[in-house]
């Protein structure tokens, strides 16, 4: 294990920020997110990790890291609770005035990842979010600058319009705690999708609340085979992505906030953006059930 930030000079219960790590059957990666978060140099924080009933190792590392530091916190659940209660969970669980959650595969990149965050931070931000880069499993970055659609947004309908091109990354921000309950109930309405429920909530509060881009703080997000998400079956894929889909063109619709112009903008490039991807969808779908089509798949359409 490398050497992490220990710092003891923490108010015991009483931390800045809450860092909450969801996780099942996450052996692999854990150490190494872990690892990237106590290495801040900003040391008021609280890590709070809810284990979902793994069945692999993922306990054991948990209470191996709970030995050397009291700042994390770990909650082991007897029965799988799914995937968004778990989330919840360590939502409620957090006593920090900022929130964020991290998947566990995934880090902080830089020590500083934490500090330039809060720095941002004043009465009129509800949130803060960083530069992302898709790294593969063995740390190379394979994606950069996947937030670069909000390195100049200002404007509700600038983060609306970005929001389409990037609907995800904004959901692993850093949030002030009582913003972040409060918007809860938008994950919500889409607890039974396994995927895509977080592109709504992103939708809404990118035009709801004020968030900023914090450029030089960057966040390494890990695409594997292993992902939760590539265990979704294609068809249940296509109807969660058709829910999410629906429910969102009627959000930008419905807005208060947008002219009739900026909303007719807003609808078109969105369906621009979501046609392709649906069929793509579909095709995986239909793939699945005949081999040799998904052997043409493979070859032409996935890189």
């Amino acid at each position: 294990m490398n050497t992490i930030n220990t710092n003891l000079s923490v108010k015991i219960g009483n931390p800045k920020i809450s860092i909450g790590i969801p996780i099942y059957n996450g052996e692999k990666f854990l150490t190494s997110t872990i690892e990237s978060i106590l290495k801040q140099t900003f040391v008021d924080f609280e890590i709070i990790i809810s284990n979902n009933a793994s069945t692999d190792k993922t306990s054991d590392i948990c209470k191996k890291f709970t030995s050397i530091d009291s700042r994390i916190k770990y909650f082991n659940q007897s029965k799988n609770i799914g995937m968004l209660n778990n989330y919840s969970f360590v939502l409620e669980k957090a006593k920090g005035k900022y929130f964020m959650w991290i998947a566990a595969d995934d880090l902080l990149s830089g020590k500083d990842y934490l500090s330039k965050m809060l720095k941002k931070f004043n009465d009129n931000i509800d949130y803060a979010f960083p530069e992302v880069n898709i790294i593969d499993d063995k740390d190379n970055v394979i994606h950069a600058k996947l937030m670069l659609p909000f390195h100049n947004a200002k404007t509700r309908f600038d983060f609306a319009l970005a929001s389409i091109k990037n609907n995800s990354q904004i959901f692993y921000g850093l949030f002030k705690t009582s913003i972040i309950r409060d918007d809860y109930y938008l994950l919500e309405m889409f607890k039974n999708l396994d995927c895509y429920g977080e592109g709504y909530f992103v939708h809404v509060i990118s035009v709801e609340r004020k968030g900023v881009c914090v450029q030089d703080a960057c966040k390494l997000y890990r695409r594997h085979t292993n992902m939760q998400s590539t265990s979704v079956p294609a068809y249940l894929r296509v109807y969660y992505f058709v829910k999410y889909a629906v429910a969102s063109l009627n959000y930008f619709y419905q807005n208060k906030y947008f002219s009739r112009y900026q909303k007719f903008e807003i609808i078109i490039r969105m369906l621009v953006r979501i046609l392709p991807y649906f069929i793509r969808l579909m095709i995986s779908m239909i793939a699945q059930k005949f081999p040799k089509i998904n052997k043409l798949r493979r070859k032409f359409f996935i890189k």
